[in-house]
């Protein structure tokens, strides 16, 4: 295995089968997947009020840390 495959062969979250094509999810990895989802779109729909010209992603990446350890 070459390039990033082989860096992640031994990574716990990468299953064994995934190069095999469509992978089956369990209802909780979906779940899991969702409520991922779901917490994404809250964080875009915090910063966005921030986002305008002139503004460093630097203020944006300290805020999107802020409130995702909050």
């Amino acid at each position: 295995m070459n390039g990033l495959g082989s860096r992640l062969s031994g990574a716990p979250w990468l299953r064994p089968d995934a190069h095999r094509g469509i992978v089956l999810l369990s209802g909780r990895e979906i779940e899991k997947m969702r409520r991922a989802g779901q917490l994404a779109a809250q964080l875009l729909a915090h910063l966005e009020p921030m986002v305008h010209p002139g503004i460093h992603t630097l203020a944006i990446n300290n805020e999107a840390e802020r409130w995702t350890l909050k």
